[in-house]
């Protein structure tokens, strides 16, 4: 019994079953369980979610880790990487214990004699060459970053948006959730932008009526994309995984000389706008975390911001 309760709970759901000889079968504390039973299919705790996916033909079906015997040397590095502990060595080779895992693929990557493969994928795993980031360098470009909102008018060939795309394909997300989806504004960006502004100017007549401060505000029609040539809405269950991925874009787009700016307006608009929404045609159960508006800046600025002192604690 969990936390030594025994004494307080009079029987325990186990014991209750095996007395009365029904099927019971568990599997170790805080992993995923899933039962099948015909056509019925039951995930037996909260870490099953995923599991469930993968029996009902969910994106991880298609996926399926393979350990070639002849090839692993049962070195134990992937059962020391493997953050669901769901390998083993059996007879000094590295064994899969259930497909049902979150397919992260770090026993892919760390194996050191290529013995481990995953199933599903249209191209073969990078090989790394251990290629060192100038430190300096990346923290020179954080400095001296800016959030752009004068555009060239000039567009963005589609092998420099594919680059893009690609930095944020290869962010990890919580649980390998893989649940970030991208909307490119392109052909639809003036429609798109067009609803938004409708929305904003009505809410800032109802401003107006309350505070002096917005009087002079201007939201004219190139508000929310300023002329870009560009616009990527992230869209995704989990904040987070969808801020790392437009992290990531955003970086990739600097060091194609490109400028980002993160309308959190649009995104505002986004959550509000059923119109907006409708247009965008949101997956069920996502919604916009937030808005990269991507082009060729049209300024260049001649120095960065001094910033505050980060507040750190040591404990």
């Amino acid at each position: 019994m969990l936390s030594r309760k025994r004494k307080l709970v009079p029987f325990s759901t186990e014991d209750a079953f095996k007395e009365k000889e029904a099927f019971y079968s568990k599997r170790r504390l805080f992993t995923s369980y899933v039962i099948e039973d015909q056509r019925l299919i039951t995930g037996q705790n909260l870490w099953s979610p995923e599991a469930i996916d993968s029996k009902t033909g969910g994106s991880r079906m298609k996926h399926e880790i393979k350990i070639e015997v002849q090839k692993c040397i049962g070195c134990g590095q992937c059962i020391k990487d493997c953050p669901e502990q769901n390998i083993r060595l059996i007879q000094n080779k590295a064994q899969i214990q259930s497909q049902d895992c979150m397919k992260c693929g770090h026993c892919v990557a760390i194996c050191p004699q290529n013995a481990v493969s995953m199933t599903g994928f249209d191209q073969e795993p990078i090989k790394c060459d251990q290629k060192e980031m100038d430190p300096k360098e990346f923290l020179y470009t954080i400095q001296t970053n800016r959030s752009i909102r004068q555009f060239q008018k000039k567009e963005i060939p589609n092998d420099v948006i594919q680059d893009i795309l690609e930095a944020a394909r290869y962010m990890p997300t919580a649980r390998n959730m893989r649940d970030v989806e991208l909307i490119l504004l392109q052909k639809e960006k003036e429609q798109a932008e067009e609803i938004a502004v409708h929305l904003f100017q009505r809410l800032l007549k109802g401003l107006n009526l309350f505070s002096k401060r917005y009087r002079d505000f201007l939201i004219d029609d190139h508000f929310f994309f300023k002329k870009a040539p560009l616009v990527v809405v992230v869209v995704g269950k989990d904040k987070t995984n969808a801020v790392l991925a437009a992290s990531a874009m955003a970086l990739m787009a600097k060091a194609h000389g490109l400028g980002v700016l993160y309308s959190g307006f649009f995104t505002l608009a986004a959550h509000t706008s059923i119109k907006l929404k409708r247009m965008l045609k949101i997956p069920k159960g996502k919604r916009v975390q937030t808005t990269l508006v991507i082009g060729y800046p049209s300024i260049k600025y001649a120095r960065g911001v001094q910033r505050e002192a980060l507040h750190v604690q040591s404990r």
